[in-house]
């Protein structure tokens, strides 16, 4: 469910560390090149002596014989992915100022949100796909529809997508209420509210089903929601410490681990 297009990592266990952050991207450039010039050196081609006589040509095969020697090694099977292990994510110089991905607007902020939280919708991305096309794809959102008046945006949701098995989320499903809730808190307390101030009101018919409803045709919208902008955050967390820069628990594929 994560963007990250400058990050480096290894893997090895299922949490991030805090520590990853006080490293310099500038080691990604130095480990880039060190991977460079580490390459095996170019070995030449060992001379040959002067060309042989020819010899004879071979005797033909049967079909049979010649298949069997024309073909070539069975490729070899691409590994098993494997679920776990540890993504270690480099910033710049510095931690950001929050963990709180609606307060800290700055890249430092936004680029890391999306490996522990989730979006309604997703900036679609692979071969074949220009940059900054902007086509959007579902993230907590399995599929949606606008209305003829271009006025009602209804998202329905996975049923599949679940907070993080931490206190005091505890692996509950993400509901539509969660996504409300989101909005409503989102417009309190960013700075980026002003990208959904055409968005009269949002309601959760139930728990899979929520609903935008619009003051004017808005195009732009679900760009906006598929931007580094509106992620879901933990209603309980929120209550109990005010904001997410202490407790980071989201419905994303990576854990924190401070």
């Amino acid at each position: 469910m994560a963007h990250a297009g400058e990050v480096t990592g290894a893997a090895s266990s299922g949490r991030w560390t805090r520590r990853g952050f006080l490293v310099s991207w500038g080691v990604v450039g130095i480990g880039a090149t060190l991977f460079s010039a580490c390459g095996p050196a170019v070995v030449p081609a060992t001379p040959t002596s002067a060309l042989a006589p020819p010899t004879a040509a071979p005797a033909p095969t049967t079909g049979v014989a010649a298949a069997a020697t024309t073909a070539g090694k069975p490729a070899s099977a691409a590994p098993t992915p494997r679920d776990g292990g540890t993504f270690r994510f480099y910033i710049w110089t510095e931690d950001p100022p929050t963990l709180d991905p609606y307060v800290n607007i700055l890249f430092r902020g936004q680029e890391f949100a999306a490996f522990f939280y989730s979006r309604l919708l997703m900036s679609k991305k692979g071969p074949g796909i220009p940059a900054q096309a902007f086509i959007m794809e579902g993230d907590l959102a399995e599929s949606w529809n606008i209305s003829d008046d271009g006025l009602t945006y209804t998202f329905n949701m996975r049923p599949d997508a679940k907070w993080h098995n931490l206190p005091p989320m505890n692996g509950r499903p993400v509901t539509a209420q969660d996504v409300a809730w989101s909005f409503e808190h989102l417009m309190k307390v960013s700075p980026q509210k002003s990208a959904f101030e055409q968005v009269a009101a949002v309601t959760a018919p139930d728990a899979r089903t929520v609903q935008f409803h619009m003051k004017d045709v808005y195009v732009p919208f679900e760009a906006s929601l598929g931007a580094p902008l509106f992620w879901i955050l933990p209603r309980e967390v929120v209550e109990a410490d005010g904001d997410v820069s202490k407790h980071v628990v989201g419905s994303g594929p990576f854990i924190f681990d401070r």
